[in-house]
């Protein structure tokens, strides 16, 4: 019972550090729920904290996850894998189209427009390696970030930008593919 309970405190946790990353900083209740009603961004992360749960109910979680990630599909135009690690706190101000990877990490206080696609570049016979997002990114609209790459501490990925290798913290990567500023 203290693993459930460990889950559910992990959950809540995540779900006040993703509040607050957006936009509750006042502790007052109509802000909260104009939040959970209203904010597509909230929403999304809501919605994937909730498939990372299903998945490890035994034998009928997996259909479950599966049935919510198609209403998420639905509801927030977003992919988000359950198997990928996204930290509380993260931001998605326009989360439209954002795709996630099953590999992918993503730590607190990253920020990722809409239309951004994270994921492997794995072919025939390579293996699958994901890309890791530190705290504090940003990476911009419909920019594309594939493979085993690291994208540093503040750093950012500019708008549209194909990233195949490491950004440096505190660097900016633009351009098809991306090169360093």
């Amino acid at each position: 019972m203290q693993d459930q309970d460990k889950i559910s405190t992990n959950l809540w946790n995540e779900i006040a550090i993703d509040l607050r990353a957006n936009g509750w900083d006042n502790n007052r209740l109509g802000t909260c729920l104009r939040i959970v009603l209203f904010e597509l961004s909230f929403q999304t992360l809501l919605l994937y904290r909730l498939q990372v749960r299903l998945e490890r109910i035994p034998y009928i979680g997996r259909f479950l996850r599966r049935i919510l990630a198609w209403f998420t599909g639905i509801v927030t135009s977003c992919e988000i894998n359950a198997l990928a690690t996204i930290e509380g706190g993260v931001s998605l101000p326009h989360p439209k189209g954002i795709i996630i990877g099953k590999g992918c990490v993503v730590r607190s206080g990253a920020t990722i427009y809409q239309h951004v696609t994270i994921g492997t570049r794995a072919g025939h016979g390579e293996e699958e390696k994901y890309p890791v997002i530190e705290g504090g990114s940003k990476i911009y609209a419909g920019a594309v970030l594939i493979g085993g790459i690291r994208i540093g501490a503040n750093a950012t990925v500019g708008a549209n930008a194909v990233v195949l290798n490491d950004v440096p913290e505190s660097k900016t990567a633009v351009g098809v593919p991306a090169r360093i500023l």
